[in-house]
């Protein structure tokens, strides 16, 4: 986004950049994540995308993010930032341990309908004979589902 002079002058009073090697930080409006925000004609913008675009005087192509080579979120330096694509940036964040995978095998998933003890119920019942048809219905999921459990398909993970 390009700003007018009055916009720029407003941009840059939003942060020290004093000393050219250490981080700019924002001073103004951040979101709940701590990304800085700036005001421009009535919209809030990314703060970071700006300082981007002001430096490098141009655009962010579509689908890609600027990032930080300091791990700064609130760093304004144009030194600090440079631009990736979404996935590269998340592939390097879990392979620098910045980012940890969300846990959501078995119960931990939001969509679970089980526990792991009723993983467990299912196999051994399964196991003494009852049958896909009822244990769906008990457990209110698919025939399929229970077949999958039994066979270590889903749950793989419950011993």
């Amino acid at each position: 986004m390009k700003l007018d002079q009055k916009g720029q002058r407003r941009f840059m009073d939003s942060f020290n950049s004093e000393d050219e090697k250490t981080c700019w930080d924002w001073n103004g409006t951040k979101n709940n994540a701590g990304y800085p925000l700036f005001s421009y004609m009535g919209r809030m913008i990314s703060a970071t995308k700006t300082a981007y675009g002001l430096y490098y005087k141009r655009r962010i192509p579509k689908g890609w993010v600027v990032s930080h080579t300091c791990d700064n979120v609130a760093c304004m330096n144009p030194d600090h930032l440079y631009i990736t694509s979404r996935s590269d940036l998340t592939q390097e964040l879990y392979k620098t341990g910045r980012m940890k995978p969300a846990d959501q095998k078995g119960a931990n998933n939001p969509n679970s309908k089980l526990t792991e003890d009723d993983v467990r119920t299912i196999r051994q019942k399964k196991a003494e004979g009852v049958t896909h048809n009822v244990l769906a219905e008990e457990y209110g999921v698919t025939k399929t589902t229970i077949s999958q459990i039994y066979n270590r398909k889903l749950w793989a993970h419950v011993a």
